[in-house]
């Protein structure tokens, strides 16, 4: 357990986060965890994989996280006047010593030497847990739709609606159209969902950490653009955005239905599809933005004005500087749009 939760008479809940290190089962928890016959036990794979604490939060990683997501809230909310379907962190509250010592103390009986001292070192600000409201019980969509058909009753796209919405009460129709207003928001007020540092360790457009009502959790990947240090790390993370986006519409409207395939796996039938379908949804939304009169960033007007062949040339030639002569002179690529292809 990551969190708990506390229902609001609205529909909201309050969401509880790091409190399990003054909870009595607390070691029992660490014993089951290395106990389940697994390679890795999961407290070993949160510190050494994720640079996270096993059923604790350490103070850097609650502060950075309310940081992040107050500093997101405000901006939206003076942009749209209302909350983003994301967190929003009330307190943080950081534990006193003799917590700390206890976790430490159960957990040296059971972990390896590495994630001692890995742990160790990222509890250095403390232990802590943090307080946030949430508009609606935050159930993830990779929690509930099935990865494969397996026995989950669906056998095509008919069934899957009826199965998800009776099971757990799931609009594929409206939980998408408000993970892409949410998404296409995110980026029009400057913010990626990731950055090229979240590989592995998650980010809150994934499928993992999207809701049943297309909010987004763990926003601790939010990236201003400010912070883009490169017109290469700008393409990189705008690129890989939409790629991530695209995995998640796949979770959205069609998992678990099986793959299109030809002679190889990706891209599908599918993923070809659902390409052109996110590129469009995103310039929608980004669009209805910018006349709301947000002032859009110029890179980010860049990558979605620019007509499809004009920009696989700009982008190539930003992802690849040492040859960017090369790709923005060819006109293997730019040539089309003067036979009307584009």
């Amino acid at each position: 357990m990551r969190a708990f939760y506390i229902k609001h008479s609205d529909g909201g809940v309050l969401g509880v986060k790091g409190s399990e290190v003054v909870d009595d089962d607390l070691e029992r928890a660490f014993r089951q965890s290395y106990s389940l016959g697994q390679r890795w036990a999961p407290m070993e794979v949160f510190p050494l994989a994720e640079q996270k604490l096993g059923l604790a939060v350490h103070g850097s990683e609650a502060l950075d996280e309310a940081k992040i997501a107050a500093s997101f809230q405000e901006k939206y909310v003076r942009q749209f006047g209302e909350l983003a379907n994301t967190p929003m962190h009330l307190a943080v509250y950081r534990f006193p010593e003799e917590v700390v010592d206890k976790y430490f103390d159960i957990l040296d009986r059971y972990a390896s030497d590495r994630t001692r001292h890995l742990s160790r070192l990222l509890a250095e600000d403390g232990l802590a847990a943090y307080v946030y409201f949430f508009p609606h019980l935050p159930v993830r969509l990779a929690h509930v739709v099935p990865p494969q058909l397996g026995d989950s009753g669906i056998f095509d796209a008919a069934t899957r609606d009826g199965v998800l919405s009776a099971q757990y009460g799931y609009d594929a129709r409206s939980a998408t159209h408000s993970y892409f207003s949410l998404a296409g928001r995110m980026l029009a007020i400057g913010y990626f969902p990731l950055s090229m540092a979240s590989y592995g360790v998650g980010y809150c457009t994934s499928a993992q950490n999207v809701t049943l009502r297309g909010g987004m959790v763990d926003v601790d990947s939010l990236y201003p653009f400010e912070k883009v240090k490169s017109d290469w790390e700008f393409s990189m993370t705008f690129l890989t955005t939409m790629s991530t986006i695209c995995a998640t519409a796949k979770v959205l409207l069609f998992s678990p239905m099986p793959n299109i395939r030809f002679e190889f796996d990706d891209p599908s039938a599918i993923s070809v599809l659902l390409t052109d379908f996110v590129w469009n949804r995103i310039r929608q939304e980004v669009a209805a933005c910018a006349e709301m009169g947000i002032e859009l960033d110029a890179r980010l007007d860049e990558m979605l004005s620019q007509p499809s062949t004009e920009k696989i040339s700009n982008l190539l030639a930003k992802m690849y500087p040492q040859r960017q002569d090369f790709f923005l002179a060819t006109h293997l690529v730019s040539g089309y749009d003067n036979r009307g292809w584009d």
